[in-house]
C-alpha cells in the first residue's frame, strides 16, 4: 500500500476574462432554484462546453489532474485564463 499513488483532485477557478472569479461546475439546467445565493448570482452555461461558471466555490466540479487539461483548453478558446486549486483531503 505504501507504493499506491495519491490521487490529486483540483477545482478550476477562472482568473481572467468575462467570467473572472467563477468556478467551473456542472452545467445549469432548467428547474426551480430556491437558494438565495444562487438566485443573486446564477451560473452561466459556457458556450460549447458541458460546464457552467459558478460564483459559489462549493458547486465546483472536482477534476483529476489528467482530466483538467481539456477544460482549461476550452476556457482558453473562450478567452478565459484559469487556475487549478488543489482540493485538500
Amino acid at each position: 500500500m505504501a507504493d499506491t499513488p495519491i490521487v490529486k483532485a483540483f477545482k478550476i477557478r477562472i482568473i481572467s476574462g468575462p467570467y473572472v472569479g467563477r468556478y467551473i461546475g456542472m452545467k445549469f439546467g432548467v428547474g426551480m432554484v430556491s437558494i438565495r445565493e444562487v438566485l443573486k448570482n446564477p451560473p452561466v452555461n459556457l458556450p460549447g462546453m458541458d460546464y457552467a461558471a459558478w460564483v459559489q466555490e462549493r458547486t465546483a466540479t472536482r477534476f483529476l489532474a489528467g482530466n483538467a487539461g481539456p477544460v482549461l483548453t476550452a476556457l482558453n478558446e473562450l478567452g478565459c485564463k484559469a487556475e487549478l486549486i488543489k482540493v485538500q483531503g
